[in-house]
């Protein structure tokens, strides 16, 4: 029996054209999915409550009520690789760092920023792998105070520091002043709103 066969004559040009639109559409057919789509199922999402505390430039509220500063960016940068919700919790004048430290412990919130690590608290909380920020503590003056010179600490003894109570860079401080041979009286308060009062 013979059979039938229909032979189509293709340049070499249509050939590739033609091999090159079958992969073409072959492999962006993922690219349409959505989240809605099938090929992509909605996950719910999950809400993370993150501790708000005031600092000036790192958390802080501007004059249209909107939520502003480096540590607020960072975290909402991480929401398209996150399926979160997050719920800031804490923002208050009355609420500091030590307050919202607290509400970590207390275990009314998820995540606080701005921890430094030490070995006592890497056996309470667990710490993102990389850092994000580097802290750095410098004494500042009011503009135009002469009194207090760089390296001149036999001048710097009695001087008045504003310190966020309950912080870390307190105890960098104490040893700062105890090297360098001079004393300090501590002013401490909840929030750095209040220091500027200092």
């Amino acid at each position: 029996m013979k059979r039938n066969c229909v032979s189509f004559k293709v340049s070499r040009n249509s050939f590739f054209a033609i091999l090159f639109l079958i992969q073409l559409f072959l492999f962006t057919i993922p690219l349409f999915a959505t989240e809605k789509s099938p090929l992509s199922p909605q996950k719910e999402r999950h809400t993370v409550k993150i501790g708000y505390y005031p600092y000036p430039g790192y958390f802080d509220i501007d004059a249209n009520d909107n939520k502003v500063g480096y540590g607020y960016e960072y975290l909402q940068n991480m929401l398209p690789f996150a399926n979160w919700n997050f719920e800031y919790v804490g923002y208050d004048e009355n609420i500091g760092w030590s307050a919202t430290l607290k509400m970590l412990q207390d275990g009314e919130i998820d995540i606080l920023s701005g921890i430094i690590k030490t070995p006592e608290r890497e056996k309470m909380y667990t710490y993102s792998s990389e850092p994000f920020a580097t802290a750095h503590t410098i004494l500042t003056v009011k503009e135009g105070n002469v009194k207090y010179q760089i390296e001149d600490y036999a001048n710097w003894n009695g001087i008045k520091v504003g310190m966020l109570t309950d912080n870390i860079r307190n105890i960098s401080l104490e040893k700062y002043a105890l090297s360098k041979g001079f004393t300090f009286i501590p002013v401490f308060t909840k929030t750095l709103a209040n220091d500027h009062k200092h």
